[in-house]
């Protein structure tokens, strides 16, 4: 670590030390405080909050219900989905195998995945699409997750007498858009899709010959204790917390993601490394902090996680898209962050590398939540106005 990232450092450990000695202490009664009243404000089942800070430690509160019928009350125990903040866990897995020699973001996935049948029905299956180009989302792909078939999968697994346990495996996903014509050349533009991370994690796969969850537990998760990340691969997950979605919804899903019996009402292992984790906000919140701050391995690979395709001129302000984070500037310099949808849940997660300080939020109903206006508040009381 350089010195003058250790003087950066220092600095912010220190302002985030006397931010807690102004609450007298209690920065985690202060956030449970404010976060209780924006649920309230905005008429929310369940929120859960987490702040990584300098010195490693981890504030975590909960408040409202996991379950609104039963009326079980939401704690930092229970498990949320975490949407596509979870390629963030493919983008260590990849980082790491660049590291090993065994993935190189910029050869051709083809070097991987050129024997596979169905690669070369793959739009733009030609020697630009790279792993970087596909993790940057400006391979060109389609969304798989926008195909009628897509929605007919779903929607047939949630109907009575449906098909809840089909896993949609990877390759059967990537059917969907097949032999389609690419919305563009590869590397010429930023166009967000989950596909691009479907064929991302299959490299992995192939090249290192293990599976992505297994890379996932024994790179990272294990070795840093991190419990409260599991692989969202079955339905019958522990400590979720039920997730509402509005009745009419494009997935033809029940307004509830979970069963009386605590199954959800579809297997989720169809998201795969597009997201694939349920977490504890807190564990999230670490694995941030830890991962967009540049010590999550022992080698510098910052540049590579935040260099990317730039963000078009209709997003939210400037900044590109890296390895799984968007980089812009904030009120509180620059931020590293992503968000995430799952159907009945949302997450937003950021870094301030100015302040070496994770913020994460998850809220468990998918619409109408105010998610935005939440964090902004919540980003004011960690970081000040």
């Amino acid at each position: 670590m350089s010195a003058t990232r250790r003087c950066l450092l220092f600095v912010a450990a220190a302002l985030v030390m006397t931010l807690v000695g102004c609450f007298g202490g209690g920065l985690e009664s202060a956030l449970q405080d404010r976060a209780e009243e924006l649920r309230v404000q905005y008429g929310l089942p369940g929120l859960q909050v987490a702040c990584a800070l300098p010195d490693g430690e981890v504030v975590r509160v909960a408040v409202g219900l996991a379950d609104s019928t039963s009326g079980v009350a939401m704690t930092t125990e229970h498990f949320l989905p975490a949407g596509s903040v979870g390629k963030t866990g493919l983008a260590a897995v990849v980082l790491s195998l660049v590291n090993d020699g065994t993935l190189d973001l910029d050869a051709p996935v083809s070097r991987w995945l050129g024997d596979e049948e169905w690669f070369a029905r793959l739009p733009n299956a030609g020697p630009e699409l790279t792993l970087r180009r596909l993790m940057n989302h400006a391979s060109g792909l389609p969304d798989h997750l926008q195909t009628d078939g897509f929605l007919t999968h779903c929607r047939e697994m949630v109907r009575p007498g449906g098909t809840p346990d089909d896993p949609l495996p990877p390759r059967e996903a990537l059917s969907f858009i097949l032999d389609h014509e690419p919305l563009f050349a590869v590397g010429e533009q930023f166009r967000y899709t989950d596909t691009a991370y479907l064929v991302a994690g299959l490299t992995a796969e192939k090249a290192s010959g293990h599976t992505y969850y297994q890379l996932l537990r024994e790179r990272f998760l294990e070795p840093l204790g991190l419990d409260g990340i599991m692989p969202q691969d079955r339905r019958d997950l522990p400590g979720l917390a039920n997730g509402y979605l509005e009745p009419e919804n494009a997935f033809g899903m029940p307004p509830c993601t979970l069963l009386p019996s605590g199954l959800m009402n579809h297997n989720p292992m169809l998201e795969w490394t597009g997201g694939g984790l349920v977490t504890r906000t807190g564990d999230l919140a670490r694995f941030i902090r830890l991962l967009y701050g540049g010590e999550i391995m022992g080698w510098d690979y910052l540049g590579d996680l935040t260099q990317g395709s730039a963000l078009p001129p209709d997003w939210k302000g400037p900044g590109t898209y890296g390895l799984a984070v968007f980089v812009q500037d904030s009120a509180h310099g620059e931020v590293r962050w992503h968000s995430g949808y799952y159907p009945g849940y949302n997450t937003m997660a950021s870094y301030w590398p100015d302040h070496d300080t994770a913020l994460v939020v998850q809220v468990n109903r998918d619409y109408d939540n105010h998610l935005d206006e939440i964090c902004e508040e919540l980003e004011r009381l960690v970081l000040g106005d």
